[in-house]
């Protein structure tokens, strides 16, 4: 039987909140995967594949280190997705631009998460 690991932040509600993910994990769960959630990289987990579901603009070092442990990982290569990192698409002062903008901090989801789970 495979092994599915998804690491999620230590003060994480993962199991509270309502996420795509919690409804793949039931369908592996009822392909006959076993489906584990680890709640921070505090211990080394034999899985197959390992989900990264840290809900942060920025991945803390001391994950993508466990990370590291494993030959399989999905979203692995997923480290930042802040507005600076992933998008050219910045109107700056000056710029010239004049027409209408979409806002988007540099934090995913304006930072809410980083300040809940500081």
């Amino acid at each position: 039987m495979s092994h599915v690991l998804i690491l999620v932040h230590r003060h994480d509600t993962f199991e509270r909140e309502r996420y795509v993910l919690h409804e793949v994990a039931a369908a592996w769960r009822e392909q006959g995967f076993r489906v584990t959630v680890a709640p921070g990289p505090d211990q080394l987990v034999k899985a197959d594949v390992v989900v990264l579901h840290v809900d942060l603009t920025t991945i803390p070092t001391e994950y993508v280190a466990f990370l590291r442990r494993y030959p399989r990982v999905v979203n692995g290569g997923v480290v930042d997705i802040s507005k600076r990192t992933i998008s050219g698409q910045l109107v700056r002062r000056g710029d010239g631009y004049e027409g209408p903008a979409i806002v988007k901090t540099d934090r995913n989801s304006g930072g809410s998460r980083e300040r809940r789970l500081a």
